[in-house]
């Protein structure tokens, strides 16, 4: 499947909590692990962790082209309002950290 038209992911993230704080996995995107003492924390790195895999990939032609139960790649410009709607308060919009994606900083923690 082609690469071009991907606006970015939305990726389903896995969280718990634990004596010392919260952990978190994405069971669509492997190589994410991640534990912090807050949620907000664990989140931004969950993000810097995910855009790095994604970038690797990208960077070396395995970029992720499809869809699966925990990952979802965006085709068409993300409308926010929208996505909220359908998403959990655990999905990671991603639209800037790779190449082939539009090009701005924006990162949303979509809430459902």
């Amino acid at each position: 499947m082609p690469t071009k038209n991907i606006y970015g992911y939305i990726i389903a993230v896995h969280v718990e909590e634990t004596e010392n704080g919260f952990v978190a996995t994405c069971p669509g995107l492997g190589g994410v692990f991640e534990e912090a003492k807050t949620q907000k924390a664990l989140l931004k790195r969950v993000y810097d962790a995910a855009c790095v895999i994604l970038e690797a990939r990208t960077a070396h032609g395995d970029t992720i082209t499809r869809s699966n139960a925990n990952l979802r790649v965006l085709r068409d410009v993300p409308q926010i309002t929208k996505i909220a709607e359908t998403s959990s308060d655990t999905d990671l919009l991603f639209t800037s950290c790779v190449g082939c994606m539009k090009d701005t900083d924006e990162k949303v923690v979509a809430a459902g």
